[in-house]
């Protein structure tokens, strides 16, 4: 109640059994509203701590426990204690004196102080004592960790230190005299780390480079690829004291390896030696047979430096014309393979606009395909891309493609066809590139969005996604002539093109609009876009229309009746009452309500925070589109900390059980002949249930009554085995019950043959007859339970499961647990 009582109280038990006080800082503290109190007592606090840490009579496991407590507080105020902290120094110079493996407490402590921001004092004592340690040999692999942490977790401001030139130089003396090669490795991962955060010029590019160049050439590829990294952390400026980039690109490229990782940093390195110097011409040719390798390896991130590498070198004729006649051919085979992603469009298209300016005829060399090959929409997006960063005349383009569709008998099967939905996608990038404007974009695809080739209305819907005026868009709803789902992808891919001044009546108006509901699927992502650009404005509406329909009653709905006789009747009165009413209403408020799962998330808070109250009402709501509204925001509250939801933990956990289970009411019925076969349409409001069960488990553990929560998850889970669509539940669930045994793992032996059932069950279904693709994602959702099961050595404890553990790891499926 006051800080007075909580300083006496703590000092005491400082004085008496430290284990206890440790549990009371990780169990009381976390779950009263204590934390101010306990921050104005802080220093005797830690005057007290810090004396059981340096009396002689104290035993380890005191200091231990007094590590734990000290780590417990930093959650607390981490501000107060960072400036505290250092009362700890001169017990952790002394402890670093002594052995310290990755269990110890110490290391976890310091771990956690040095990921704090702002805690510059401590860094800079860490840093000296890392590398004091270094140079001592005592504890180095101790001191890498430390310093791994430290320069991950560090702001720029860090940079002002001096230590960090002698961090660099102690290091390089490290890695050339250290036979441990897991230390090499920690060691130049903070070499790289250092150079890409702290650019220091002064320090000695050649006598890095002399210092990397051994592990480039060595066999150990790790060590390979961690010195390679150094080198592409080079800035520029400190790459230009590299006195023979010739022979250092000579010997990058000159690395035999099949390993993308390899390649990747090794392409990188040598990206950064080709910007600091001009390649001669008979270097680059013998270059050339090495990186048109590199141009057809599978591995699209390979192919991306590659290009990115030889468009670093296009700065003269001659290389132009090495690139035009020994390379160019392979670069366009690389964005016609089947290995093609999006990732090429920007470096390809970099590639061409440079190259262009040496061949003013490339584009007709890019509008190329192979006879009697298919290619893929992703091909034609990067040729298009390639193609519109030319020097294209729009004019005669868009004259040549109007001739080309409009010829004679033109299909799928015509010589032309394939080349002709490039150039679609062409339009697409000279859109995109402000070459040509929106009315021109619509008038020449608005009519190809129903084409009957599924080519062409792809990448019609794809091109009209670039126009910039939505209110074309739009307008195309009106036409009845027109796909709305089509219409729809188009808007969608085109609202980061809108002002801000437009979002609210595009809104609207898009409310407004009745469709199908494979339609209305995707216009609820549009309205999800608008609330997220808009939401102190959008989010009032979305939560107006929770309100109205929270006041619905699904109640009135019968449950699922037995006799085949009554379906019918019955699958009426589910439409009626469930599905999304056409031309009403209730429509609307289905679509808003639905974007509220989809639009929240922790940046949203404080829009969201005031209907905390809406929100709690309508705990026990059936009804299945507010529950997955209230139980995502729920969620994300929680997900967050905020503590404004702590008052409502009580009830939202009490809520929590009955809403995880399957309502009999919400089924739909599809017939096969004279069967009917009935499936759980409510996995998706349930499985929002299930993720917000997951969060309160892991921060508001001491809520639940921990046997009715697990034995809720095992019931629903037996029930959901049995459901193809509900493998989100199943991976949810195991989850859960992870959770819950790691919290407390005597539920284990507690329920021991209910685990045993699921383990069995899991592994039976996975061995069955069921469909390929059920077993596959049933095993995938299973590894992770089993090897937390197989980490916590329940084995040893229980004689059942040794045998099924032993089973699970005769089975392939299950491989990834182990």
């Amino acid at each position: 109640s006051n800080s007075a009582q909580w300083e006496r109280t703590f000092l005491k038990s400082i004085e008496g059994d430290l284990s206890l006080l440790n549990k009371m800082c990780r169990h009381y503290i976390a779950k009263t509203k204590c934390k101010e109190v306990i921050t104005e007592s802080f220093n005797k606090i830690l005057d007290s701590l810090q004396s059981v840490l340096e009396d002689k009579t104290s035993t380890e496991l005191s200091k231990r426990t007094v590590l734990l407590i000290t780590k417990e507080l930093i959650t607390i105020d981490s501000k107060t204690l960072v400036s505290a902290i250092k009362k700890h120094e001169s017990y952790f110079k002394n402890a670093f004196q002594q052995p310290i493996d990755k269990n110890n407490q110490l290391f976890e402590l310091v771990n956690l102080i040095v990921s704090i921001p702002n805690a510059f004092d401590f860094d800079v004592f860490m840093l000296i004592s890392a590398l004091e340690m270094l140079k001592s040999g005592n504890n180095v692999s101790f001191s890498l960790n430390i310093l791994l942490s430290l320069f991950y977790s560090v702001e720029t401001a860090f940079a002002k230190s001096t230590k960090i030139s002698d961090a660099v130089n102690r290091l390089l003396e490290f890695t050339a005299s250290e036979k441990v090669e897991i230390n090499i490795q920690n060691a130049l991962i903070c070499l790289r780390i250092i150079l890409s955060k702290f650019k220091d010029e002064t320090l000695d590019a050649e006598n890095l480079m002399n210092l990397m160049l051994p592990h480039i050439k060595g066999s150990n590829v790790v060590l390979k690829n961690a010195a390679m990294d150094v080198i592409a952390a080079f800035s520029n400026t400190l790459a230009k004291g590299i006195k023979s980039p010739h022979e250092v690109l000579a010997t990058l490229l000159a690395q035999d390896s099949e390993n993308p990782k390899t390649l990747l940093s090794l392409l990188s390195a040598a990206k950064v030696v080709v910007s600091i110097t001009q390649i001669d011409k008979k270097l680059f040719t013998q270059l050339s047979p090495t990186l048109a390798t590199f141009l057809e390896n599978k591995d699209p991130h390979v192919v991306t430096k590659t290009i990115e590498l030889i468009t670093s070198t296009l700065s003269s004729k001659e290389n132009a014309k090495i690139v035009i006649t020994k390379l160019f051919e392979h670069v366009l085979a690389a964005a016609k393979s089947q290995n093609a992603t999006d990732i090429l469009i920007t470096p390809l298209t970099n590639f061409i606009a440079t190259l262009s300016k040496f061949d003013k005829k490339i584009e007709s060399k890019i509008m190329s395909f192979e006879k009697g090959k298919v290619p893929l929409v992703i091909n034609f997006m990067v040729i298009g891309a390639m193609s519109a960063s030319t020097n294209i005349d729009v004019e005669s383009f868009t004259k040549k493609y109007t001739k080309m569709i409009s010829a004679k008998n033109f299909n799928e099967k015509s010589p032309d066809f394939f080349i002709s939905v490039a150039y679609i996608y062409t339009f697409a990038f000279l859109k995109e590139n402000k070459k040509i404007d929106d009315q021109k974009i619509l008038n020449l695809f608005a009519t190809k969005l129903d084409d009957p080739s599924v080519y062409i209305s792809q990448a019609s819907i794809f091109t009209l996604g670039k126009i910039e005026n939505v209110d074309l868009l739009l307008e195309l709803f009106k036409n009845e002539k027109q796909n709305p789902l089509n219409v729809a992808i188009a808007l969608k891919n085109s609202l980061s093109n809108i002002e801000d001044s437009k979002v609210t009546q595009l809104f609207n108006d898009l409310v407004a609009i009745r469709t199908n509901n494979a339609c209305q699927s995707t216009i609820n992502e549009c309205l999800c876009y608008l609330v997220k650009r808009k939401p102190e404005e959008l989010f009032p509406v979305l939560f107006d229309a929770l309100q109205r329909k929270s006041q619905e009653s699904i109640g009135h709905l019968p449950p699922l009746p037995k006799d085949k006789q009554s379906l019918e009747a019955f699958e009426l009165q589910v439409k009626e009452k469930d599905e999304i009413y056409n031309d009403s209403e209730s429509n609307k408020d289905n679509a808003l309500v639905n974007c509220i799962p989809s639009s929240v998330d922790e940046q949203h808070i404080k829009y969201i925070i005031q209907y905390i109250q809406l929100i709690v009402d309508n705990l026990n709501n059936y009804n299945r589109f507010v529950k997955r509204a209230v139980y995502s925001v729920i969620n994300v509250l929680v997900q967050s900390k905020t503590t404004e939801v702590e008052p409502y933990i009580t009830l939202i956990v009490s809520a929590i059980v009955p809403q995880m289970q399957c309502d009999p009411r919400y089924v739909s019925i599809v017939k096969f002949g004279t069967l009917s076969y009935t499936d759980d349409i409510g996995v998706s409001s349930r499985n929002t249930v299930y993720q917000c069960v997951n969060g309160l488990l892991n921060y508001y553990f001491e809520w639940f009554d921990e046997k009715e929560m697990f034995l809720a998850i095992v019931d629903n889970l037996a029930k959901d085995m049995k459901k193809d669509r509900a493998r989100d539940l199943q991976l949810n669930a195991f989850s859960m019950i992870i959770t819950v045994l790691n919290k407390n793992n005597t539920l284990f032996l507690e329920y021991e043959e209910l685990i045993l059932d699921i383990i069995e069950s899991i592994a039976r279904d996975v061995t069955g007859n069921a469909v390929n693709s059920h077993k596959e994602a049933l095993a995938t959702a299973a590894c992770p339970l089993f090897a937390a099961i197989i980490k916590m050595k329940y084995a040893d404890l229980s004689q059942k499961l040794a045998p099924l553990i032993q089973m699970v790891k005769n089975t392939k499926q299950f491989e990834k647990a182990f």
